[in-house]
């Protein structure tokens, strides 16, 4: 990293709030993703609260603990597929057991009326639950996939923006800002936000959540 910028690395809690910005989205490669050499699999769709299919939403599964101060751990960070236009998904690789699914889905920027976005959907446990603590597991065997279809549950949207100042006081000039899941979901679907050449970053459709923002040079 260049002496004329600092880095910037910070958590932030996202709540409702009114805000004005477009961001971009790092996306990640559609299909199936194998967490090992396991027999299993689940399968299954995401739908909309009134049973439409979502398509481009994130999924993978968590491995639940069964004591700590965490529920649950993720499978893998290689794991993870995204919802086809019929809103389904398959994750393969897996070995027998019990897991829980996180549906975590790419909100629109912009609603039908050409404004921001304030209304979408939150990360989602199966079946369709937003807190854990209300989620079901999901069993795989060796033998027959698992089937599990989720429900997206709603939520209102926020935004994340800032200013990258370097360590001489200036704005950032190019590099980005990564935005991470946090909520023990770290690694999972991040996004890399450009930096404007006043040092302005904004995501946008946030549901609510902890993030985790961190400055890269290119």
């Amino acid at each position: 990293m260049s002496r004329a910028l600092a880095a910037l690395v910070g958590v932030a809690l996202v709540l409702p709030l009114s805000s004005a910005a477009l961001s971009s989205r790092q996306g990640v490669p559609a299909g199936a993703g194998r967490a090992g050499t396991g027999p299993g699999a689940i399968v299954g769709r995401v739908l909309d609260p009134s049973g439409h299919p979502v398509p481009d939403v994130f999924v993978t599964a968590l491995r639940p603990l069964p004591s700590g101060l965490r529920p649950f751990t993720p499978v893998s960070v290689l794991l993870r597929s995204l919802t086809n236009a019929q809103g389904e998904f398959r994750l393969d690789g897996l070995f027998p057991g019990e897991f829980y699914l996180v549906a975590l889905p790419h909100n629109p920027v912009l609603g039908a009326d050409g404004q921001l976005s304030r209304s979408g959907y939150g990360k989602t446990f199966y079946p369709g639950a937003g807190d854990v603590r209300d989620a079901k597991p999901v069993v795989v065997t060796a033998s027959t996939p698992g089937r599990a279809d989720i429900t997206l549950a709603p939520a209102r949207l926020s935004v994340i923006s800032g200013t990258v100042i370097g360590s001489n006081g200036q704005p950032a000039r190019g590099g980005s800002v990564g935005v991470a899941h946090g909520d023990n979901l770290f690694g999972l679907d991040g996004r890399a936000l450009s930096i404007r050449p006043d040092g302005l970053f904004v995501a946008s459709s946030l549901p609510p959540g902890t993030y985790f923002l961190e400055f890269h040079v290119d």
